[in-house]
């Protein structure tokens, strides 16, 4: 397992993970329709949403992952709000936090051989 931290600029770690990266798990606020810090998992390829878009790029348009999509997943909270400057809402850091504790558990069992 290897962690890219991507900051403002996903698209440009995005763009140099190649075609032999087993599987791609995008983590991000995204809207899914849902109240704030609702967490969805979907498949990149199959999502009804066709472009899940991440700081205004559309996933699906990215180098590098518009060959393969069926290894490109979204992990993503309901937002709150997405408007410039806005702090992240109790629900939404909650469902944040909940997330990187079962990521961070599963990777541990994972390297421990548990998983």
């Amino acid at each position: 397992i290897t962690v890219h931290p991507a900051t403002l600029r996903p698209e440009r770690v995005l763009s140099k993970v190649g075609p032999t990266a087993g599987a791609v798990v995008l983590f991000d606020a995204a809207e899914c329709g849902g109240p704030p810090g609702t967490v969805f998992f979907a498949s990149l390829e199959r999502s009804e949403y066709g472009y899940f878009a991440t700081h205004n790029v559309p996933l699906k348009l990215i180098p590098g992952l518009a060959g393969d999509l069926s290894k490109v997943y979204v992990l993503g909270v309901q937002p709150g709000s997405v408007e410039l400057g806005e702090q992240m809402s109790a629900p939404v850091e909650e469902a944040a936090e909940r997330v990187a504790a079962t990521v961070g558990r599963l990777m541990e069992e994972e390297r421990d051989g548990r998983a």
